[in-house]
């Protein structure tokens, strides 16, 4: 009898080569409307050496690939380091398709906001990239920048890892800090991922600290108007994971549920619900659900829910990907195609 794992197809493309240091560090998928309005999906890759490579995922044509250091570098207001900066790995990427944003963060911290319009490819044209501006995060953290509803970017104070900006994508030059406020000043830590929630004007940050601890912190939103606006966010639930640290957090906010991946090589799978406090709804960690599979295997780096939720995954440092139902939590397959550390997925 045939078992699932021999039913996975290989992998379709191989992209990347770890012998000249274009090592994939971080990708996003999007998609562009093609001559025949048919949807064309593409994947968008940084690399170790500062590269961003775009692929279309139809006939896995390379459509661009261009050095980050060359628009984040020197001399400029609107470019936030130097040449040395400009070496620096990509951490993350991300493409806001409605805004037709491209999202590059280097390892030491640097974001460049890029204007690259995807519809060129249905003239047969290279897709362009253009810096809108550029600034700095908080550099000694694991933590990623984020979007949150296709219209916020967010990510850690330049100077403060205690402090979240908020930035609107229609005016770029105005922001919202959120100042974390601890329960009885008791912190926990280097954040190691964040990830955030917007519900009408209430926002919610879930942060993974090092320490193994799961904190939910809650603040209100209001408009953009050119003001200098600076709120705290308080901290309204506490979740205890592990002493150990946590390497890696995802959350799908369509079934609300979070996955982590922690230094014992554990899988926790925790959820948020819905508490009535002072005549309005609220949202803290369920605390009587949790599930926790031990994974007999050194080395878990890295965790992904599928946007769906139907599906989570998580990456190991040997390279295997196992695959699990986010019903259930159970084991669906393994995929053991590669042969190195699954940094993003």
């Amino acid at each position: 009898m045939k078992s699932v794992n021999d039913t996975i197809p290989k992998p379709l493309h191989i992209i990347g080569n770890v012998s000249n240091g274009s090592i994939i560090t971080s990708l996003d998928f999007s998609s562009y409307i093609s001559k025949n309005e048919q949807l064309i999906s593409i994947a968008i890759f940084g690399t170790k050496d500062s590269s961003i490579l775009i692929y279309s995922l139809k006939n896995y044509r390379l459509l661009l690939q261009i050095e980050i250091k060359e628009f984040l570098s020197g001399g400029n207001n609107n470019k936030p380091g130097s040449d040395d900066d400009g070496l620096e790995e990509i951490k993350s990427c991300l493409y806001v398709r409605s805004k037709e944003i491209l999202m590059v963060q280097l390892r030491s911290g640097l974001i460049g906001l890029f204007h690259m319009n995807l519809n060129r490819i249905a003239k047969e044209l290279p897709p362009t990239l253009t810096l809108i501006v550029g600034f700095k995060s908080y550099a000694m953290t694991f933590a990623t920048s984020f979007v949150v509803n296709d219209q916020y970017l967010g990510s850690l104070d330049e100077n403060n890892a205690e402090k979240i900006v908020l930035r609107n994508f229609d005016f770029l030059d105005d922001d919202i800090s959120f100042n974390l406020q601890f329960k009885d000043d008791e912190k926990h830590g280097i954040i190691i991922s964040l990830y955030c929630i917007i519900q009408l004007e209430q926002v919610y940050f879930i942060i993974a600290f090092e320490s193994g601890f799961l904190e939910l912190f809650r603040s209100t939103l209001t408009d953009f108007d050119g003001e200098i606006k600076s709120k705290n966010a308080e901290c309204c639930s506490t979740l205890r994971i592990e002493s150990e640290m946590i390497l890696s957090m995802d959350f799908n906010q369509t079934k609300m549920f979070g996955v982590l991946v922690n230094a014992s090589n554990d899988v926790c799978v925790w959820r948020l619900e819905n508490k009535l406090c002072n005549d309005r709804k609220i949202l803290i960690f369920n605390d009587k659900f949790l599930k926790r599979i031990s994974i007999k295997e050194d080395g878990l780096v890295s965790c992904s829910i599928r946007s769906d939720g139907k599906i989570f995954a998580i990456g190991t440092k040997n390279g295997r990907v196992r695959v699990f139902s986010g019903k259930t939590a159970k084991l669906l397959a393994v995929l053991t195609h590669h042969f190195y550390p699954i940094r993003s997925m």
